[in-house]
C-alpha cells in the first residue's frame, strides 16, 4: 500500500475547490478597516479632549469662586483623566488581541 502511494503522487489542487472571497468578504475587510481606523483616531481625540474640558471646567470655577488658578488644577486633572482613559483603551486592545489570539 505504501508503495502505491509514494508511486503515485497527489494530483494538483484544483483552483475552483478553494475557497473564493466573496462580496459579504470584502464589505467585512471594509468594516473591519474602519472599526481600526474610528478606535485609533478615538485615541488621537480623547486625550486633547479631557485636558480642555479639564481647562473649560477649571475657568468655569474660577469665574464661579473669584480665583486665578483652579483651571491649572483642572488642566493636571484634565491630562490625567486623558492618560488614564489611553492605558484602558490600550489595555483592553491589547486584551481582546491576546483573547483572540488564543481562539
Amino acid at each position: 500500500m505504501k508503495v502505491a502511494k509514494l508511486m503515485n503522487p497527489p494530483e494538483p489542487e484544483d483552483p475552483s475547490s478553494r475557497p473564493q472571497s466573496t462580496a459579504e468578504d470584502k464589505q467585512d475587510e471594509k468594516r473591519s478597516m474602519w472599526l481600526l481606523i474610528a478606535r485609533y483616531s478615538q485615541i488621537g481625540f480623547m486625550l486633547p479632549a479631557a485636558t480642555l474640558i479639564g481647562w473649560f471646567l477649571g475657568s468655569l470655577l474660577d469665574k464661579w469662586l473669584h480665583t486665578t488658578w483652579i483651571y491649572i488644577a483642572g488642566l493636571v486633572l484634565g491630562m490625567i483623566t486623558g492618560f488614564v482613559e489611553l492605558i484602558r483603551m490600550l489595555l483592553s486592545e491589547a486584551d481582546a488581541e491576546t483573547k483572540a489570539g488564543s481562539k
